[in-house]
């Protein structure tokens, strides 16, 4: 277990080229200072690390401690921007830091733990599901305001 730097939940692995634009500089500052120039130069292809979104799992301390020094007051206040935040940034860092110093990385179902897959898909299948039924719930209420308001006396529906 000395060489495991993260496990973390089954399904949730994103590719670290999701959203990456909005995160990429900062992702960087806050992983250069403890990793070697060449360690580095692997952000340079984000296709080829991840990170665990949106969820809770476990590191070794010793795996992240560079990232704990970080001035809270970068934080921006809730409701947040959907990206390109520090949180989002360390979201992503707490991931590629163990990887780029050579920790090993795992998966759980809450069974079996297991090596995580060398690489992820840029975007798990459950995401691409929850994506389309929100964009089709919003495509609806949008049709039923309309419909509503088309019938709003004093409208003209045409």
């Amino acid at each position: 277990m000395l060489h495991t730097g993260v496990i973390g939940p089954r399904g949730s692995y994103f590719a670290l080229s999701t959203y990456w634009a909005g995160n990429a500089d900062t992702v960087r500052r806050l992983v250069e200072p403890a990793v070697t120039p060449e360690a580095l130069s692997r952000l340079d292809d984000p296709r080829e690390l991840g990170f665990f979104a949106g969820t809770m799992f476990w590191t070794r301390l010793d795996a992240i401690r560079p990232l704990l020094r970080q001035d809270t007051l970068g934080f921006v206040r809730e409701p947040t921007p959907k990206d390109g935040t520090l949180a989002h940034a360390l979201e992503r860092a707490m991931t590629v830091l163990p990887e780029l110093l050579g920790r090993r990385q795992y998966d759980c179902d809450g069974t079996v733990m297991a090596p995580r897959a060398v690489r992820a898909d840029p975007l798990p299948q459950w995401y691409r599901d929850a994506t389309l039924a929100a964009k089709a719930e919003e495509a609806d209420k949008a049709a039923k305001a309309r419909h509503n308001r088309d019938r709003a006396p004093g409208t003209d529906p045409a």
